[in-house]
């Protein structure tokens, strides 16, 4: 488990594990899901979710492009459709996809229940982007664990 700062939000069933180094993120989630989430103590969580703000690794996904083929994945279920994004280069065991319209990247390794978020710092100039990776983990608390979808939708396994 990381020694990142985090928070385990319960929703349907399902905990899932908030970790970001900027305590306003858990915070802003805390105030935002709370009370339709349960905010619980001390639990582990079915699947994870970290949000990372770095700027050159970003950058440098960026630059290395979308699958040649243009190989796009149903990653989630957003009002009552799918969200296809577009796989980027491989990660090797694992999945790379990238959301244009929030600047972000989606990275799971296979089997694993946890999902990286990866963004830039904020446009204003800011280190602080709670705006860009708090909104995705609210709009899909639910990330698919062990190759299986969970209620709403998330990064998965297979195509």
């Amino acid at each position: 488990m990381s020694m990142c700062p985090a928070i385990a939000l319960r929703y349907i069933g399902l905990t899932v594990r908030v970790e970001s180094m900027n305590q306003q993120d858990l915070a802003w989630l805390e105030e935002f899901l709370v009370p339709p989430f349960e905010l619980v103590d001390g639990v582990a969580g079915d699947c994870a979710v970290s949000c990372e703000i770095d700027a050159e690794r970003h950058a440098a996904l960026l630059g290395e492009g979308m699958e040649r083929d243009g190989t796009t994945l149903a990653c989630f279920a957003l009002e009552q459709r799918l969200v296809h994004l577009p796989v980027w280069t491989s990660l090797g065991a694992g999945r790379l996809v990238y959301d244009e319209e929030l600047n972000m990247f989606y990275s799971r390794t296979a089997g694993a229940p946890h999902v990286q978020l990866l963004t830039p710092p904020g446009e204003s100039g800011g280190s602080d982007r709670s705006d860009a990776c708090c909104p995705r983990v609210c709009d899909q608390p639910c990330l698919a664990v062990g190759g299986t979808r969970r209620a709403r939708g998330g990064i998965r396994d297979g195509g």
